[in-house]
């Protein structure tokens, strides 16, 4: 049942970024118990309450994506990604 996830990926990323301009997008993660559910890692401020901003604001399109077309994606803001090995 799974569409094009990229399309939806770009929908969420552009209606973050209207409010928050410096995110960046770091990967794309598949959840590994439903082809229809991804991770979206982003690069955010280290700021805790501009981190819960961003998931706030991701959960509004993530919600409607998942009850128009059935697919499930959570932004999850990293600061200090460059630790990380993606």
């Amino acid at each position: 049942m799974s569409t094009n996830p990229n399309k939806y990926v770009e929908k969420i990323l552009d209606y973050v970024k209207a409010k928050f301009p410096d995110i960046e997008l770091l990967d794309i993660i598949e959840t590994p118990d439903s082809e229809n559910s991804k991770t979206i890692l982003v690069r955010a401020p280290e700021d805790g309450d501009i981190q819960f901003d961003i998931m706030e604001r991701a959960s509004e399109i993530a919600m409607d994506i998942l009850l128009e077309n059935g697919e499930h994606f959570l932004v999850i803001p990293l600061s200090n990604a460059e630790d990380l090995e993606i």
